[in-house]
This record gives structure tokens, C-alpha cells and sequence, in this order.
């Protein structure tokens, strides 16, 4: 009985997991990098659960077919461990800034930890270093076994720094989740490390993924599926929090695709729904990187972003209409990618960014209406000629 009260909540959690993995599956899009990585990430916890759990009921087994057996569980879940912490930091991280340049030293931040990990791992084998089964079968930790945790919780510091440096970026009630799902595995391993016999790191890591199944859920709801922009709500609740607790200055675009319906009409409306993902990928990757965009309809965009002057304002629609331009002589299509913009430095009392805004929709179609006059007037002076 005390046996089962060891494992009991191995299982159970490895059963709940489950069942929200198959929710996660039917209802998630496969398509989504995120989605795959967060299925992929809990099937193997429910292998890590389960290993544990056999590794405790194998507890006290003399055969030496027994021990190898637990040696070698023990063996697959250190392994494993950091590996799985690493996975957790890569999530989040696709979930903040997907297109991160790696430099050699971020390579060398991420991945030292694992092969760290890995050599003391295997140096257990032939010093007992992490762990090891004495001859009555029970298993004991090493002299080493704390700094394989202190690789492990690494990487949810690093994630935590994440979260906490991009919370900008998210919606308060993300962040919550995000925040709590982090915050479980830390203590679970403190009173594992605390209550030698207690198994709750990996029950806490399995829960914590349960509650970002919940994030991806309201990602769902907060994103645009097709460009990844936010969604019109879920950009003025960022805004209300975000203004109501900072009153510093920032700056703001307002820009639609040029000619979506040509596009649509002459090409298709795969090649128009390209159109506008590659728009907003182009500008995002033009912004600070402390910035939101979101779809507010159709093809109209809005963008805020770090700038204390209006200078910082314009030299970010200059980058942003550069680098359409470079995409546009590259030629991968028929079509030119076009976009019309109102922009400036919000810096007046939260009350008056919807009027600024409606200033901005104004410079937008004003902007629009001066490339179609010139475009009209270049095709009358050719036509008088």
C-alpha cells in the first residue's frame, strides 16, 4: 500500500496528461510548430512519469536482472531530465521571438548544460557519481546528483528570464499561466530535494504542461492564425493594462495591403492570404523587438513599439519600406508587396488612443490615395504620349 501512495500520482498524472495530449490533438493546429513541439514534449513526459514510477516498484529487487533494469531507468531519466528543461526554454522561447538570430555563444549557452549533464550521466556508470543501486537493490543518490538538478532548473531560469523580459508581449493572463506553468517544476524539485522519497518533479512538470495546454488555447483566441498577428481584442486588453501601468511614450503604425483584391482576383486567394502573412512578417521583423502587431479586419494592421521620439518613429517606416522593396526586387512572385501607412509617437493620456488612432486610419488612406494619384498620373502622361 505505501508502495502504490509512492507512484500513485505518477500515474494519475501521466492519465490526465494524456487525456489533454488527445484533446491537444484533435483540437490544436498540426501545422503549428508550437502545437507539434508541445505534443512531442508531452508524450515524453508520460514516458518519463511512467519510468519513474516503474523505477520505484522495482525498489528493493535483489535479481541482478532487476537491478540493471532500474539502473538502467534511472540512467534514461537523468538523461533525459535537462533535455526536457531544454525543451521547455525552446517553447517558450518559438512563442516570444521565433526568428532569433543563434549566435555562437547563445548555441554555447543553450547546449553546454546537456553535454555537462550527458558525461556526468555517464560517468555514473563506473563511479556512481548521479546515483547508484547497492546490492539490495536500493536505489541511492550520488555525490553529484544536485548538480544534475542545478542543470536542469538552469533552463527554467533561463525561461523565466524570458517570460519576464517579453511580458510586454503578452496578454496579463497569459503571462499568469505561463508564469504559474514555469513556477511548478521549481517546486516540486525543492521539496523532492527537501523529502527524499517524494516523487513530484516530473507530476509537477506534467501539470505544468496541462496548464500551457490552456495558454495554447488562449493563444488560439488572442492570435490570428493566418499572419500570427494578435487579434483586435486581444490587442486594446493589452493595450488598457499596459497604459494604465506605464506612461511612457511609444510608437504606433497603422497599414494595410495595397491591392489584396487584385491580388485575390488575378492570382488567387492563397497567393492573397501569402501576401498578407509575408506583409506582417516583413514588418515585425522591421520593428524594435519590443513590439505587438495585430490584425484589426481584412487587411488592416496595427503596430506598436519601443520610440521615445518621432524621429525613432520614421526611421522605423523607412526600415519597414526598405526591406519591402529588397523582398520586392528579390521577384519570388508576379505581384508587388505594397502597403500603405499612418504612423507617430503616442505620448497623450490613454484616454485619447482611439482618436489617435482614427488619425492615423486618416494618414493611412491619405498615404494610399497619394500612391494611386501618382500611379494615375504616370499612366496619363504615358497614355498622352
Amino acid at each position: 500500500m505505501q508502495l502504490i501512495h509512492h507512484v500513485d500520482i505518477n500515474f494519475l498524472t501521466a492519465f490526465i496528461l494524456s487525456l489533454v495530449s488527445i484533446i491537444a490533438f484533435i483540437r490544436l493546429n498540426h501545422r503549428d510548430k508550437l502545437s507539434k513541439a508541445y505534443l512531442v514534449m508531452s508524450a515524453i513526459i508520460i514516458i518519463q512519469l511512467i519510468l519513474e514510477a516503474f523505477s520505484v516498484i522495482l525498489d528493493k529487487q535483489t535479481t541482478f536482472n532487476m537491478i540493471w533494469l532500474r539502473f538502467s531507468i534511472s540512467f534514461v531519466i537523468f538523461i533525459i531530465g535537462p533535455f526536457l528543461a531544454m525543451m521547455w526554454f525552446k517553447l517558450i522561447k518559438k512563442m516570444f521571438v521565433p526568428k532569433m538570430t543563434v549566435k555562437p555563444i547563445t548555441k554555447l549557452i543553450v547546449y553546454l548544460p546537456q553535454i555537462i549533464n550527458v558525461i556526468l550521466v555517464i560517468s555514473t556508470i563506473f563511479f556512481d557519481t548521479v546515483f547508484y543501486i547497492d546490492e539490495f537493490g536500493v536505489y541511492h543518490r550520488g555525490d553529484l546528483f544536485f548538480l544534475t538538478m542545478i542543470l536542469t532548473y538552469y533552463y527554467i531560469v533561463l525561461t523565466f528570464v524570458l517570460i519576464l523580459s517579453n511580458r510586454k508581449k503578452v496578454v496579463k493572463e497569459d503571462l499568469l499561466l505561463l508564469a504559474v506553468a514555469t513556477a511548478l517544476p521549481v517546486l516540486g524539485g525543492i521539496l523532492q530535494g527537501l523529502f527524499y522519497g517524494l516523487l513530484l518533479i516530473w507530476p509537477s512538470v506534467g501539470f505544468s504542461l496541462i496548464i500551457l495546454y490552456l495558454f495554447l488555447q488562449q493563444r488560439v483566441i488572442h492570435h490570428d492564425y493566418l499572419t500570427n498577428a494578435w487579434s483586435r481584442e486581444s490587442f486594446f486588453q493589452f493595450i488598457s493594462f499596459n497604459m494604465e501601468s506605464s506612461k511612457k511614450p511609444f510608437g504606433v503604425i497603422y497599414f494595410d495591403l495595397d491591392n489584396l483584391k487584385t491580388i485575390n482576383d488575378q492570382y488567387g486567394h492563397e497567393q492573397g492570404d501569402f501576401a498578407l502573412k509575408k506583409t506582417v512578417e516583413i514588418v515585425k521583423k522591421s520593428l524594435p523587438e519590443s513590439n505587438v502587431v495585430a490584425r484589426l479586419g481584412g487587411d488592416e494592421f496595427i503596430g506598436i513599439f519601443s520610440a521615445t521620439t518621432q524621429k525613432e518613429v520614421v526611421n522605423v517606416v523607412t526600415r519597414i519600406r526598405y526591406n519591402i522593396n529588397q523582398y520586392n526586387e528579390e521577384k519570388r512572385h508576379n505581384y508587388p508587396i505594397s502597403i500603405s501607412i499612418g504612423y507617430g509617437l503616442f505620448d497623450q493620456p490613454h484616454d485619447q488612443f482611439e482618436a489617435f488612432i482614427t488619425k492615423l486610419d486618416q494618414d493611412m488612406y491619405a498615404d494610399k490615395k497619394s500612391k494611386e494619384d501618382e500611379l494615375n498620373s504616370l499612366l496619363s502622361s504615358r497614355h498622352g504620349k
